[in-house]
């Protein structure tokens, strides 16, 4: 559903204030792939550790990007001034199709909400790289400025929570909020089996053992790529094999 990267390609290659780009970057997505895989939703990780260069870093992202099937791509970025800065200066989210213009909206609101940052909005951009070549709807979020004292204390002070509200605002807009049983206490109930990773692991080793699972859906289910509904469908086939 989603592919998510942290920007740049090492340490010291982003902005670098009162902390680096790069570092923290890669702390946000690490955090951001946890909550959302616990959704049980499916997420892309792309990360660049080869690049020597800007032009070979944006090449690396956008291929790595355009070769996972998602319906959104997700940039993380730490923003920068020139100077040192006593004042907050605050959080935006970069955009450049129009459809993606309210989650952009949405991100940067939750974000600012979370650690008391100025809300800079949704500002649509169309001289990125990132945003203009990937195939899929991208946003680029840029958490706060790395040289603001009082950004970079507000950061680490509410860390967690800015990745809550990051991942929260990602998987309402790749699931909406829709019940697909007729019963919520059902979904609920399936879903927290879903998430239990497991106990699918355990069903899928079942069914591929009695040959009624291909092993493709253990490779699914390795890169992150198994549904909910594909997970609802193999239940029924083992429920069907025991009658």
């Amino acid at each position: 559903m989603i592919t998510i990267s942290p920007g740049h390609w090492k340490p010291g290659t982003g902005a670098v204030g009162l902390i680096d780009e790069v570092t923290e970057a890669r702390r946000v997505v690490d955090q951001i792939l946890g909550k959302l895989r616990e959704m049980g939703l499916r997420v892309h990780h792309v990360q660049d550790n080869t690049s020597k260069s800007q032009a070979e870093n944006l090449r690396y992202l956008i291929n790595a990007h355009n070769k996972t099937t998602r319906m959104l791509d997700v940039s993380v970025h730490f923003n920068a001034v020139s100077g040192t800065h006593t004042r907050a200066i605050g959080t935006e989210v970069l955009y450049k199709n129009a459809a993606v213009q309210p989650l952009a909206a949405r991100l940067s609101k939750a974000i600012a909400n979370a650690a008391g940052f100025p809300d800079r909005g949704a500002k649509k951009r169309n001289d990125l790289a990132f945003l203009n070549g990937t195939e899929e709807a991208a946003v680029l979020i840029e958490v706060c400025f790395v040289n603001s004292t009082v950004d970079v204390a507000r950061y680490k002070q509410h860390f967690e929570t800015i990745c809550g509200a990051i991942s929260a605002t990602l998987a309402q807009h790749v699931r909406p909020a829709v019940n697909p049983f007729s019963s919520p206490a059902l979904y609920g109930r399936v879903e927290k089996l879903f998430q239990n990773k497991s106990y699918v692991k355990t069903l899928l080793e079942r069914g591929v053992s009695q040959g009624l699972f291909s092993v493709l859906w253990q490779e699914k289910f390795k890169n992150d790529t198994l549904s909910l509904t594909d997970f609802c469908g193999l239940c029924v086939l083992l429920q069907e094999e025991r009658e």
